[in-house]
């Protein structure tokens, strides 16, 4: 399991990227601020990472994805589009190892706006399947782009998206519940959290890694499936 991003606000800057070998419970990561050089290059269809040992290179079949846009109480509008459960393909390197060929499904966060001064949420995204080997994906949100509609709330099925119901996540984030009834359990395998303080800037988030099992709202029966959980709060 692997993320990368590049992230900006304001005059701030930073990139990030996370590797997890399941085989062997290993979680690498970094993370650059004022975007140290070619460690994360992210454009249309393709993610590179050479970093500390890693080289990670995935060529992404994006699609038109589900587009969003909000507004909060406080007059912050938000743009954001979710594609998720696309196809990707590539190698990855670790040290002086051989290089890999990879072959899963990916979701991709794409995201512009002006949030609120303080914001917090809680979010998931991931792939999976049915018990009848049917793709699912998702991309769950609480406490930001999450009006009752139009939000950025979606579950992919065979690669068409649809609109979730409100959710709700535990504090320990084990599990998120949809207002239909619906229920997503969720068991971290690898932790990752980070803390900064850029004095106008803050950030203090925990996003673990893990396995979903349940009913992903709609009542869609999720037999297995792969991705992370956040709660993320941010002053910007």
């Amino acid at each position: 399991m692997a993320c990368a991003a590049s992230v900006r606000v304001g005059p701030a800057a930073q990139v990030f990227w996370a590797l997890y070998t399941r085989a062997d419970g290993v979680m690498r990561e970094r993370t650059r601020i004022w975007r140290a050089r070619g460690a994360v290059e992210l454009a249309a269809g393709e993610v590179r990472v050479r970093d500390a040992g890693i080289e990670l290179a995935l060529s992404l079949e994006e699609d038109d994805g589900w587009e969003a846009r909000c507004h909060d109480e406080g007059g912050g509008e938000v743009w954001t589009r979710k594609q998720a459960g696309i196809r990707a393909r590539g190698t990855l390197r670790i040290g002086d190892g051989p290089p890999r060929a990879l072959q899963a499904r990916a979701v991709i966060d794409d995201t512009a706006g002006y949030h609120a001064r303080h914001t917090e949420w809680r979010w998931s995204a991931g792939v999976g399947e049915a018990a009848d080997g049917t793709a699912l994906a998702w991309n769950l949100v609480s406490g930001v782009n999450d009006p009752a509609s139009g939000s950025e709330r979606a579950v992919w099925i065979d690669g068409v998206p649809r609109e979730a119901p409100p959710v709700e996540f535990s504090e320990d984030l084990a599990r998120i519940a949809c207002e239909d009834g619906s229920l997503v359990q969720f068991r971290a395998e690898a932790h990752r959290a980070r803390k900064e303080n850029l004095l106008l800037v803050k950030s203090d988030y925990r996003a673990p890694f893990g396995t979903f099992t349940g009913s992903l709202p709609g009542r869609v029966e999720l037999a297995r499936g792969l991705g992370v959980v956040e709660h993320h709060r941010a002053v910007w």
